[in-house]
């Protein structure tokens, strides 16, 4: 097997298009993008970009909601209860953190 090597910024900018073409917001999209653009640099490819055809065909199935949004139901001095409304899981982990 050979090994094909891609820069990352030009990776993490095809992600980014990608994810807006599917209806998510840029900002958004370049959040998950470097999630998973950086999870392939760190040889976790079950967290990388290998995720944007299950990303896309969720999406086209009405699995996962894009744009994603997020709610916030509650919000107390330790612990914040979110719903995610079935986003885009890198955004709304970010937005927990």
């Amino acid at each position: 097997m050979s090994t094909v090597l891609v820069n990352a910024a030009h990776l993490t900018k095809i992600v980014v298009e990608i994810l807006v073409r599917l209806g998510e917001d840029k900002k958004n999209a370049l959040l998950a993008a470097d999630s998973l653009v950086t999870a392939d640099m760190r040889g976790i490819n079950t967290h990388g970009t290998y995720l944007l055809r299950l990303i896309y065909e969720r999406a086209k199935a009405g699995m996962l909601c894009i744009p994603s949004e997020i709610e916030v139901v509650s919000d107390q001095n330790t612990t914040s209860i979110i719903d995610d409304k079935n986003g885009i899981g890198q955004v709304i982990a970010n937005h927990g953190m």
